[in-house]
């Protein structure tokens, strides 16, 4: 009987509902929607914000840092470059070498100093060694540029030269030899990026202006740097025994990269750039390059 009764109420309850709703008095309702949960994102999503610079606002108030003014500063480094010792002064000692590191380069990133005469800077390295060269007898050394120096002096003088405190070698030979290896040691050489079939054409004067002008700076000028020195020492031919094709030889192998030429292929294009030297040297005897 008690079952019986409770059915009859649920069912008078139905009837009340259903007649409400047709009345228009009872609205059914939906499910209760679930929060909606914000994804993660993910790490490139991450990177893209932190890219971009946009931040959520709770982001940009946990960024922002009270920051009070600076007091009790110490000013306990003051380094400065000094131009004729070529070196900066006043660094810590564990960053000296890396300062005034000269060898291996790139030109663009070497100290430099206006030359009259060139378009751009020339490594001040270089012009100290020219000019150590040049007061220290080599112009008169026999063999100059092709006689190779002690290696142990040779060493010891890049070593001076790349902390920025050489002074004096006991041979001038140790000198012309580092300007080869200065040549030699540059990360893009001086000749990258110049015609090769210009180059294997090269025949005269004319040519080897041609191809100058075709260098990008600052190789351009550094190039015409070293065939003005290269000139001068070669006006000393008759003590020194360096003609302007014995420079040339001797120098050409430094000033280009063999690495994808087989060894034979290496050694012709070797000869070719040693008879582009050649003539660009005696142009600049003569002034071809001035007169074109």
């Amino acid at each position: 009987m008690l079952h019986a009764q409770k059915n009859r109420n649920l069912e008078h309850l139905w009837d009340k509902e259903l007649l409400a709703f047709k009345m228009g008095t009872l609205k059914i309702l939906p499910p209760n929607p679930e929060k909606k949960k914000t994804p993660k994102k993910s790490g490139a999503a991450e990177e893209t914000s932190q890219i971009s610079g946009k931040a959520s606002k709770k982001e940009e108030k946990k960024k922002v840092v009270d920051v009070s003014d600076v007091q009790k500063v110490e000013h306990n480094i003051h380094v400065k470059f000094d131009p004729e010792k070529r070196q900066y002064t006043g660094l810590p000692k564990e960053w000296q070498d890396k300062m005034h590191k000269q060898f291996g380069i790139e030109l663009k990133t070497l100290e430099s100093k206006a030359v009259k005469g060139y378009t751009k800077k020339i490594p001040l390295v270089l012009i100290a060694m020219k000019k150590y060269l040049f007061a220290n007898g080599g112009l008169e050394s026999e063999g100059i540029f092709r006689i190779q120096p002690d290696q142990e002096e040779c060493v010891k003088v890049k070593k001076l030269l790349n902390t920025g405190s050489f002074e004096k070698c006991k041979d001038v030979n140790a000198i012309a030899n580092l300007i080869k290896v200065f040549f030699r040691e540059l990360p893009n050489k001086l000749m990258k990026g110049v015609s090769y079939k210009m180059i294997t054409d090269c025949k005269n004067e004319k040519d080897a202006v041609a191809i100058l002008d075709t260098f990008p700076e600052p190789q351009k000028s550094v190039m015409l740097y070293l065939l003005d020195m290269l000139a001068e020492v070669s006006k000393w031919q008759k003590v020194n025994k360096m003609s302007p094709q014995n420079l040339a030889i001797v120098m050409a192998p430094n000033l280009f990269s063999a690495d994808n030429m087989d060894p034979m292929a290496g050694l012709v294009f070797s000869q070719k750039v040693a008879l582009f030297m050649y003539k660009a040297i005696v142009s600049r005897i003569s002034g071809s390059f001035e007169k074109k």
